[in-house]
């Protein structure tokens, strides 16, 4: 069902961040406000990082060792580990990019999307009737096109894709919209169909979800039998073969976990979540709260929630919708540090448990490596967009800790990040409104 959200922020990296309504902004009592090692100068002999050749090599006996381990109060017994296949990691910093684009650019790329994702779907003169000019500025004149109506959508901003959708998936009859009709009435009814409003999540229940995408757990589809690995190496495939950007860009995109929708029927649909890879590492995601942008912060030290994107299979081997989502469209991706050791994994852990509250107890849902964005501003302290649009972003390397907690509030995901060269902690807590 759709809960309909409260707009908290603009574009920030121009993407509509919908927050929910039921919580605001507070301080986090259940954290501690130490962090460790704090301001240590990164030197591998102050903190003691291990080279991450030799991680990778011990990585699943030492997983093994901490889920066997007893901590006061976390518990990561059945937790998922994972490690990329880097062999460096790096400190990053986004600076304004100097792209520019012109009106004639944008039209010409976006038809040229139209024709690969819609083929044969609409002619030239069918384009320049339906497709529409949106513009934003920081610096310089970057126009955004975009089609979009019950049938299709195609969406690009900057040069880089922001979504399309054949409309298929949309018009299954177990789709249902839980949205006031005095709402509608105001609104109007065409405001939502057009297609880049639809979002799956929020429209069919999920039955199951996992980081694990080599899972041989198997479900029906419209058109057949297909494992989430065998669904998640074609859409793998897809992505990687999919054009995003005009520019140059220095990441691609890969997928993240899965939610496996039921669409009716006896069918099922897979809605891969998508985020950033820069050189063989993640990028950090928020867990999605009934719908793909429905993400309620209790508290946030990083001033920053990456919002992942979405591929979404409802048919063997055929991307039918797909989404790339928050990318940073304003911005070049610079390089301001590079490691090849990093904090242990078992003093990540441990560094995890001194951080949280001593009276509370947790049940570890994954641990893994990500790219995690910081900002210096959080978006309520900003004036205005230009304000927001032009703060400064940095992304470090960290090791994340995802945690249920299992007394007080249990409708909370909390995010502990540990930064893997200074194990300074920073953390996000959400609200999962779907789950009161």
């Amino acid at each position: 069902m759709i809960k309909l959200r409260k707009t908290l922020g603009t574009l920030g990296l121009s993407v509509l961040i919908l927050f929910t309504g039921c919580a605001g902004k507070g301080t986090l009592g259940q954290l501690t406000e130490s962090t460790v090692n704090s301001d240590t100068g990164n030197e591998d002999t102050q903190i003691g990082l291990v080279p991450i050749t030799e991680l990778k090599e011990s990585f699943e006996e030492k997983a093994n060792q901490i889920k066997a381990r007893s901590f006061d109060n976390i518990n990561f017994e059945g937790a998922y580990f994972s490690f990329p296949e880097a062999d460096e990691i790096y400190a990053l910093e986004y600076v304004k990019s100097e792209f520019t684009l012109s009106r004639d650019e944008a039209y010409d790329y976006m038809c040229l999307r139209i024709d690969e994702f819609l083929p044969g779907r609409y002619s030239d003169q069918e384009k320049r009737e339906e497709i529409e000019f949106f513009e934003f500025t920081l610096d310089t004149e970057n126009p955004g096109t975009l089609l979009s109506n019950e049938n299709s959508y195609v969406e690009v901003f900057c040069g880089m894709l922001r979504g399309f959708d054949r409309g298929d998936l949309a018009k299954h009859g177990r789709y249902e919209e839980d949205i006031p009709q005095e709402y509608i009435d105001k609104v109007g009814e065409a405001y939502f169909k057009e297609l880049h409003r639809f979002d799956p999540v929020s429209g069919y229940p999920t039955v199951f979800y996992t980081e694990d995408l080599q899972s041989k757990q198997t479900f029906h589809l419209a058109s057949g039998d297909i494992s989430i690995a065998e669904a998640a190496d074609f859409t793998e495939k897809f992505i990687s073969e999919t054009e995003i950007s005009m520019r140059d860009i220095p990441f691609k995109m890969t997928l993240h976990s899965v939610y496996v929708l039921d669409i009716g029927e006896g069918c099922f649909a897979f809605y891969f979540t998508v985020v950033p890879q820069y050189k063989q590492m993640n990028y950090d995601c928020a867990q999605i709260d009934g719908s793909s942008f429905g993400i309620s912060p209790i508290s946030n030290t990083t001033n920053e929630i990456n919002i992942a994107g979405h591929a979404v299979m409802y048919e063997k081997d055929d991307i039918c919708r797909y989404k790339p989502g928050m990318l940073p469209y304003y911005y070049d991706i610079v390089e301001t540090d590079s490691r090849t050791s990093v904090i242990p994994l078992e003093k990540a852990a441990e560094t995890a448990s001194e951080h949280l509250s001593w009276n509370m107890r947790f049940k570890v849902q994954s641990v893994s490596a990500v790219y995690k964005e910081f900002s210096d501003m959080d978006r309520m302290e900003c004036p205005d967009d230009e304000t927001y649009n032009n703060r400064k972003i940095t992304v470090r390397p960290c090791w994340k800790f995802l945690l249920r907690p299992t007394t007080g509030a249990l409708n909370r995901y909390y995010h502990v990040y540990v930064d893997m060269l200074t194990g300074n902690v920073d953390t996000f807590v959400q609200l999962m409104c779907s789950e009161e």
